[in-house]
């Protein structure tokens, strides 16, 4: 099994403890490739515990400036570009590989998720739960209605048709034609730019589950039906004041890794969890406002009551 991962050093940590989760449910020879463009030896290192028998790690250095001038947003670092172009860096004895976010958790087996049919396609991914039919981002994309939005944090890649078919030169002339509206950067120009490639499967999101869907189910349920779990937003179970589902299944697998730091933050992350449901509410509803049509009643009341809510707690 081949996995692709990417990050900086303040993302070494989540992804150490990604990758344990994922050794301690698959058994099975792994072979992780860490595309970076910068990393202390201390994150190296770090990560580099966890190889055994059946973990090999091969870290790989891209150059930075290949994306100096591609945009980014939110919390997004110029990592999440490696994605695009990372079939340029592996031999050619690799044919497919899975990246995976950083801030997911594999909570079971995904060996039946890696070995599927690609039939064709160059990525397999589950749709994104917000935006899968969100006609804002359709229409800034250029994308049809017929298609669905995918989130690209768990993206099987056909390397072998990357490498055959894969134009460089087209997906940079989309993102600077596009790059004002690219809110979700390369997410944004995969489903943009290759949705005919994209073989879009797990309607029930099972491998590629948001953790803030808990508010809407059994958080126990949740966690015996689905596998990988993600910690979208820029709210992170390993910060305080997280205020999703699935905590406890993050700090779980954080406390095989024994990082000493991490660990004795782990009482003071849990304190800041008296959980303000008005605040949670807040946040549902800028999330919601995103799905809604600028023109309707419908967004003009959401706007109102969010605008409530966001005058009494922005603050926290």
């Amino acid at each position: 099994m081949n996995i692709l991962v990417s990050f900086n050093d303040g993302y070494a940590i989540p992804t150490k403890v990604m990758l344990k989760s994922l050794i301690y449910n698959n058994p099975d020879k792994i072979d992780v490739y860490v595309l970076y463009c910068n990393l202390s030896r201390e994150s190296i290192d770090t990560i580099n515990d966890l190889k055994s028998v059946n973990v090999t790690f091969h870290f790989l250095q891209v150059n930075s400036m290949d994306f100096k001038s591609l945009p980014l947003t939110q919390h997004f670092t110029q990592e999440v570009y490696i994605k695009l172009f990372a079939y340029e860096y592996f031999d050619k004895d690799i044919d497919r590989i899975l990246w995976l976010d950083g801030d997911t958790i594999i909570n079971g087996s995904i060996k039946e998720f890696y070995n599927q049919d690609f039939e064709g396609k160059w990525y397999i991914a589950s749709p994104d739960y917000y935006l899968h039919k969100d006609p804002i981002r359709f229409e800034k994309l250029g994308l049809d209605n017929e298609r669905e939005y995918i989130n690209a944090g768990v993206l099987l890649m056909n390397v072998a048709k990357l490498r055959d078919e894969f134009r460089k030169e087209l997906v940079l002339k989309y993102i600077d034609l596009h790059f004002s509206k690219l809110d979700f950067l390369e997410q944004d120009v995969i489903n943009g730019c290759f949705c005919d490639k994209i073989k879009v499967i797990d309607a029930n999101t099972r491998y590629n589950f948001f953790t803030r869907r808990i508010y809407f189910y059994n958080e126990r349920k949740a966690i015996k039906e689905n596998i990988i779990f993600h910690y979208v937003t820029g709210n992170k179970p390993w910060k305080k004041r997280y205020p999703y589902g699935a905590f406890d299944l993050w700090w779980k697998y954080a406390k095989m890794i024994s990082d000493k730091k991490l660990n004795s933050e782990y009482q003071s992350i849990k304190k800041s969890r008296n959980r303000d449901y008005l605040y949670e509410v807040f946040l549902l509803f800028r999330s919601t406002l995103r799905c809604v049509p600028h023109n309707t009643r419908m967004y003009k009341l959401f706007k109102k009551m969010d605008l409530r809510i966001k005058k009494k707690h922005m603050g926290k």
